[in-house]
C-alpha cells in the first residue's frame, strides 16, 4: 500500500525528466537549424568571392597572353586587326587584376596587386615600343637589354611568373574552399545526430513508462 504514492512520485519525476529533455532537443535542434544556415551562407559566400576572384586571375592570365602574341605578331606583320586586339588586352589586364585584388582569399590579393604595380609601367613601354616600331619596321626591336621590345617582354614575363606560379593558384583555392564546406557540412550532420539521440535518450524512459 504504501509503494503507490513512491512509485506515482517517480513516475511522475521521469515524466518531468523526459518532457524537460524533449524540451532541450527541440531547442537544440532549432540553435542547430540556426547555426547549419549561417554556416552554409558563410561558406557561400567565401565560394562565391573565391569563384570570382579565380575567374579574375584567370582573365588577366588571358589579357597578359594575349598581349604577348599580339606584341610577337605586330612586330613581324603590323595590322589594326592586331593593334586593337592588343589595345583590348590592356584595358582587360587591369580591370581583372582589380577585381582579383577585392577577393577573399589573403594569398590572391597579395598577387593582384604585385601585378598591378608591374602593370601600371606596361601601357607607358607598350606605347614607346609601337612608336619605335613604326619608325623603324625593319629593324631589330628585342636586341639588346634596352631596347623597348625587350622591356616590354621583361614585364610580361615577370607578370606570366607571377600569375600562373603562385599560391593563388585558381585550382588549389577552389579545392580549398570545396574541402571547408564538407567539413562544414560533416559538423552540422555530427551535431544534427547527437542532439537527436541525446533527445530521444531523454524521452525513452516515459516511453518505457
Amino acid at each position: 500500500m504504501t509503494e503507490g504514492p513512491d512509485r506515482g512520485r517517480l513516475s511522475g519525476a521521469v515524466t518531468r525528466f523526459a518532457v524537460i529533455g524533449m524540451a532541450i532537443a527541440v531547442f537544440a535542434l532549432g540553435a542547430l537549424a540556426i547555426w547549419s544556415t549561417r554556416v552554409a551562407q558563410d561558406e557561400s559566400d567565401s565560394i562565391t568571392q573565391v569563384s570570382l576572384q579565380t575567374a579574375a586571375q584567370l582573365r588577366a592570365m588571358q589579357a597578359q597572353s594575349i598581349i604577348r602574341t599580339q606584341t610577337n605578331v605586330l612586330e613581324h606583320d603590323y595590322s589594326e586587326q592586331s593593334l586593337a586586339k592588343l589595345r583590348a588586352a590592356q584595358v582587360a589586364l587591369p580591370k581583372a587584376l582589380a577585381q582579383m585584388e577585392a577577393g577573399g582569399d589573403p594569398a590572391g590579393v597579395e598577387v593582384a596587386r604585385k601585378a598591378l604595380q608591374l602593370q601600371s609601367g606596361l601601357d607607358a613601354k607598350i606605347a614607346i615600343w609601337l612608336a619605335d616600331l613604326q619608325q623603324h619596321p625593319n629593324a631589330e626591336h628585342h636586341g639588346d637589354d634596352s631596347s623597348p621590345g625587350h622591356r616590354v617582354d621583361a614585364i610580361l614575363t615577370q607578370l606570366e611568373v607571377l600569375l600562373n606560379d603562385s599560391p593563388s593558384d585558381p585550382a588549389v583555392l577552389l579545392g580549398k574552399n570545396l574541402d571547408e564546406v564538407t567539413s562544414s557540412t560533416r559538423a552540422v550532420r555530427r551535431t544534427a545526430s547527437f542532439s537527436f539521440r541525446s533527445g530521444w535518450a531523454a524521452c525513452w524512459p516515459a516511453v518505457g513508462c
